[in-house]
């Protein structure tokens, strides 16, 4: 399919080139946990490709690898240096990979700062007509995470009236998805030793899923 698309003259071309090598990535890195494998095929599209809003998309895609493959300080410093390139990607990737930065804030402890741009992104989110299932999705999760970490378990029942829907009824998560939160109440109480064995239960079910 790369190899058809290469034959698409001018930026159409390269945008479908750039959407499939974005796939692959995917693919490699949350299917098979090679992160470095899926870095080395965005970075080598981003510098043979011509078309700046094709490569600022490439690099917006690696800051997402990046900082879901927990090398925070890489993504940090790749995000601050080629900021004139990322502002070249488009807007949905830019509130993505936005909106990822506040989830590596928590993870260095640095909860308020990220609690603080989750409610910015909010607000802004809140403004465009086009708002994607990805940027929704993301946001709350980012939201969820950072208030969970600001006030631990207590905030629970709070947090889960903000995220209430008509559909949420009918919602009846897997096995996985029911772990990683049990299992994220568990670390949050200390419970250590049994978050961890929720955990590897997760890793190892992984392998029966699809890459989402």
């Amino acid at each position: 399919a790369e190899a058809v698309a290469r034959e698409v003259p001018g930026p159409d071309g390269a945008a479908v080139v750039g959407r499939i090598v974005a796939l692959r990535a995917e693919i490699v890195h949350y299917k098979f946990g090679e992160l470095s494998e899926a870095l080395q095929l965005l970075q080598q599209a981003e510098c043979a490709l011509e078309v700046a809003p094709v490569r600022g998309d490439l690099l917006a895609h690696r800051i997402l690898h990046l900082i879901h493959g927990g090398e925070f300080r890489e993504a940090t410093a790749l995000r601050e240096t080629a900021a004139r390139s990322l502002h070249q990607a488009d807007p949905v990737l830019r509130t993505r990979v936005a909106i990822a930065h506040t989830l590596a804030l928590c993870a260095q402890g640095r909860i308020k700062q990220a609690l603080t741009g989750v409610r910015k992104l909010a607000v802004k989110s809140l403004l465009p007509r086009k708002r994607t299932t990805w940027v929704v999705e993301e946001l709350s999760a980012a939201y969820f995470v950072a208030a969970f970490r600001s006030a631990g378990p207590a905030v629970l029942p709070r947090l889960m009236r903000q995220f209430e829907s008509p559909e949420a009824a009918e919602y009846h998560p897997d096995d996985t998805t029911f772990q990683l939160a049990y299992s994220s109440w568990l670390l949050a109480r200390g419970a250590l030793a049994e978050a961890h064995r929720q955990i590897r239960a997760c890793v190892a079910a992984l392998e029966f899923h699809d890459p989402s």
